[in-house]
């Protein structure tokens, strides 16, 4: 008689556990919240936060989200450690993540799981080598394309430099902006790598200065990025600097102080006039207190995305998912219409922006 009730509470708790699982979405977050990229960490967690919030509140979604998330620590092998414990806990239906080297370091796992992974990163390797990998966020190759393409059709200057980090993106982003740069008339006439690590670039920035380029191009984040903008004024360089989304970041701007002042950037659309982004920063401001940043709204959007194509699949099963998510076209979010290619990458409006005072 004891076995036997034991049994039946055993059985009522996998059936208590399985009941509960069906009633919610579990998804997973991969953030760097300690590291050189915490600030971007904090901006993403705040979106996941709200946009969780602010679904579970809505009385027309049955099943509520359950969200957790690790630390990566701004590190690949650390990304590692975080997707690992995170399935001891539960595996979950999708993982939103950030950085491209973190991203490459556990596509591997997402795709064994068959777990779907929306990634701001980078690399196309991502979409090209692991099947359930969505990249939401535009790749060197097209930013650099776009930088050039939007500065020649808005300004004279034809003589370059480049200044990339020594990474996958930085190259990525060098040999683009030189292959299209030569394609469309223009000349790059010095160039060079920086290690992040770092932060004294003078004598670096004295020889591209020496080559007397009229624009240089940075390439980069964080406090790096911020360093080279502030000790290329500091040399006395007069010409025009030319960068991607990371130049308007806070903690770039931060270090870089007024020499930032006219830096032209590509950014993604990101239309604070709009209704729709009106009502975001409305909602934001008033959980946290502060203005979200372009990270905020891409993850925000990821989210939007990811559940609109579990709502039309009427199941959490990742293939139908998968489907759905590239059926998306012209999809209203907080960064424009936005349409997922056949190569699973979002694809979003760019501009050319200026940092002003």
């Amino acid at each position: 008689m004891g076995k036997r009730l034991i049994l039946i509470v055993i059985l009522l708790l996998i059936s208590s556990c399985a009941s509960k699982v069906d009633e919610e979405y579990v998804i997973g977050s991969l953030i760097p919240l300690t590291g050189p990229a915490a600030e971007f960490g904090e901006y993403n967690k705040m979106a996941c936060d709200l946009y969780v919030e602010l679904y579970n509140k809505d009385p027309k979604n049955k099943k509520k989200i359950r969200h957790i998330y690790e630390d990566t620590k701004t590190n690949p092998k650390d990304g590692i450690n975080a997707i690992n414990a995170m399935l001891l806990r539960n595996k979950p239906l999708a993982i939103l993540n950030e950085l491209t080297s973190v991203s490459l370091a556990v596509a591997s796992i997402t795709d064994k799981e068959k777990i779907i992974m929306i990634a701001i990163a980078g690399s196309s390797k991502l979409t090209q080598e692991y099947d359930y990998t969505f990249r939401n966020y535009p790749d060197p190759v097209r930013l650099a394309e776009e930088t050039i393409k939007a500065f020649f059709s808005n300004y004279n200057e034809r003589d370059f430099a480049i200044v990339y980090a020594n990474d996958e993106f930085g190259l990525g982003s060098r040999d683009t902006f030189a292959k299209t740069l030569e394609e469309l008339g223009g000349r790059l006439l010095a160039e060079d790598s920086f290690d992040k690590s770092r932060l004294d670039f003078r004598s670096q920035l004295i020889k591209i200065i020496n080559n007397n380029p009229e624009v240089v191009y940075l390439v980069g984040f964080g406090k790096p990025l911020g360093m080279l903008i502030k000790q290329i004024r500091e040399l006395g360089y007069k010409g025009k600097l030319l960068g991607g989304p990371e130049a308007a970041f806070k903690d770039v701007l931060s270090v870089a102080g007024d020499a930032a002042d006219g830096l032209l950037y590509i950014d993604v659309s990101f239309d604070t006039t709009s209704p729709i982004v009106k009502d975001f920063t409305d909602e934001f401001k008033k959980k946290f207190n502060k203005e979200p940043s372009l990270v905020s709204a891409v993850v925000y959007d990821a989210w939007d995305m990811l559940m609109y194509a579990v709502e039309q699949a009427g199941t959490p099963e990742p293939e139908s998912v998968k489907r759905e998510l590239l059926n998306i076209k012209e999809f209203v979010g907080i960064t424009g219409k936005l349409s997922i290619t056949e190569d699973r990458d979002i694809r979003h409006s760019l501009v050319l922006k200026e940092i002003k005072k």
